[in-house]
């Protein structure tokens, strides 16, 4: 069983918040929620890029703080692509709202919330009943995490209502359509800190577990914004602040991302409209490749400046005072 715990990089006192993603116990209850992306696929193997990229189209990197947020970070940077890429401009959408709400629809629930994280089946669910208002309603502060938003805010969240979601299965050729039709997807990761020692001369690079060591198991969310088919690998955006990685993102390799048993809930909120228009639509071009440079996973290997000792998982209610880090000067940016 997982622990309630953070990631602690002892050579920059940062500290992340993992285990915010845990599996549901069940797949969505709304149909409109469980519809295939395999059924909206609109282009063959060999019609597909070598690459894909879409952090052009995507909005600053969020920090999620301490807070188990990452799903509703993800949904959130998913969103905020998709009403950039309708409206032309940024809007940012309240993470907190979207976290709120998808604990109080866990089965679980029991009329309180703590910040355990929330599964990306939950949240769905919660976005397709409640939405989420904009953050400047419901604004990112800690001492919020747990607080049921105003009024205001569920008001707010009416005039932005999206209409569904689509599965995509453990299958490269659906993720990487999913991609190149310009939909970001969320998905859940289990992690360990050899995995994530994505800092330094590793930056943004995040290895495949061994398959001869224990597996990972601190679940974390993030959005797959792009992918290299030259590298087999996916770009993707976490939710721990631009300092962290490739300026907030990383590379993960296929092999991860293909892996049941690590790699789980993949979801996407196809548009803002209806899904049918995934079938109509044109679809253009950009963040299309037709050659990629870059290996992403060149430095993978790489452990001159980082050591697997430099990383430590540590539980959030028994170890926390173990860490070293500026937690009141970090938290101050959200006061």
């Amino acid at each position: 069983m997982p622990t309630s715990g953070y990631l602690i990089d002892r050579k920059t006192n940062k500290k992340y918040a993992i285990n915010g993603c845990p599996k549901a116990e069940s797949p969505p209850s709304d149909p409109r929620l469980k519809q295939k992306f395999s059924d909206h696929i609109r282009f063959g193997e060999s019609e597909l890029p070598f690459k894909v990229d879409l952090r052009e189209g995507m909005t600053p990197v969020e920090q999620q703080e301490f807070i188990k947020s990452c799903v509703a970070n993800a949904f959130a940077g998913a969103y905020e692509y998709l009403l950039k890429r309708t409206y032309g401009k940024e809007i940012d959408i309240s993470r907190l709202f979207i976290y709120y709400n998808a604990r109080v629809k866990d089965p679980n629930y029991n009329g309180h919330v703590r910040d355990k994280g929330c599964s990306i089946t939950y949240a769905l669910e919660a976005l397709k009943e409640c939405d989420s208002c904009l953050e400047k309603i419901w604004s990112y502060r800690e001492h919020r995490k747990d607080t049921c938003p105003s009024d205001d805010a569920v008001e707010n969240a009416a005039n932005l209502l999206i209409t569904g979601s689509m599965e995509i299965g453990h299958n490269l050729h659906e993720m990487k359509a999913c991609l190149a039709q310009h939909i970001p997807f969320v998905f859940g990761l289990s992690i360990n800190q050899r995995e994530f020692q994505a800092q330094g001369k590793n930056k943004g690079c995040i290895q495949t577990p061994p398959e001869n060591k224990p597996q990972p198991k601190n679940g974390h969310a993030m959005l797959a914004v792009g992918y290299s088919e030259i590298y087999k690998t996916f770009i993707v955006r976490n939710s721990w602040g631009p300092e962290w990685g490739d300026n907030g993102y990383c590379y993960i390799p296929c092999k991860y991302m293909l892996n049941q048993d690590l790699c789980y809930e993949i979801y996407a909120v196809a548009n803002l409209e209806d899904l049918d228009d995934l079938d109509s639509k044109p679809v253009d071009k950009d963040g299309w490749f037709d050659e990629d440079e870059t290996n992403y996973l060149e430095d993978c290997d790489n452990e001159e400046e980082y050591d697997i000792d430099d990383l430590k998982i540590v539980d959030g209610e028994t170890e926390e005072s173990e860490a070293t880090y500026q937690e009141e000067t970090e938290e101050n940016e959200y006061n």
